[in-house]
């Protein structure tokens, strides 16, 4: 068993970079509901490529789209904002927004610009969140670092995955994330490789 991961006490890139992928989406629509809208995170599954769904007051129809992708190994090329941009036309919603905890790519940064998608990298969001009060930082914060929130979550079944070594294959020997509930479900997400 893993020990808990430490408890870190600021946001930071680091502290971003640590987030599991279901994590860093809950704590996207956290702070959408902090700055004063109402959000609600999509289903664990496929999720169509919206993570987050913001509401209007008055009606509770869906006025805005949100992706989340939990990267910083590599960035966030246009592909996903193209996707993103896809659905809110189907769904004719005008207002979309794509978080990141890493970086965009040049051309996924024009096309947001020129389809007024919000594209906000790692940093950007950590200048948003050190933006709010002391009081809102630590509620994220807390809601960041509640628990384990660094060992994925199955997108599949919703439970927390454990690390596995590989015992045959080619890939015999290294360690994966995997579903704790396999044989039924066969998820899993590779080890980033040490530099």
């Amino acid at each position: 068993m893993r020990p808990a991961p430490q408890r870190l006490l600021e946001w930071s890139p680091v502290l971003l970079s640590r987030l599991e992928w279901k994590r860093f989406e809950d704590v996207v629509a956290a702070y959408i509901r902090v700055i004063g809208h109402q959000a609600r995170t999509t289903r664990i599954g496929p999720d169509g490529g919206v993570d987050v769904e913001v509401l209007d007051p008055a009606t509770g129809q869906v006025v805005m789209l949100v992706q989340c992708k939990a990267w910083d190994a590599y960035k966030v090329g246009i592909k996903p904002l193209r996707e993103l941009f896809g659905v809110m036309a189907a769904a004719k919603i005008t207002q979309g927004a794509f978080f990141t905890t890493g970086e965009y790519t040049q051309d996924a940064l024009v096309f947001a610009r020129e389809n007024q998608l919000d594209a906000v990298d790692g940093a950007e969001f950590i200048s948003r969140i050190r933006q709010l009060s002391a009081a809102s930082q630590l509620r994220l914060l807390e809601a960041a670092t509640q628990g384990d929130y660094t060992t994925p979550t199955c997108p599949g079944c919703g439970v927390k995955m454990i690390l596995r070594t590989a015992e045959k294959g080619r890939n015999t020997g290294d360690s994966f994330w995997g579903c704790r509930n396999y044989p039924r479900c066969k998820q899993t997400f590779r080890l980033p490789k040490a530099a």
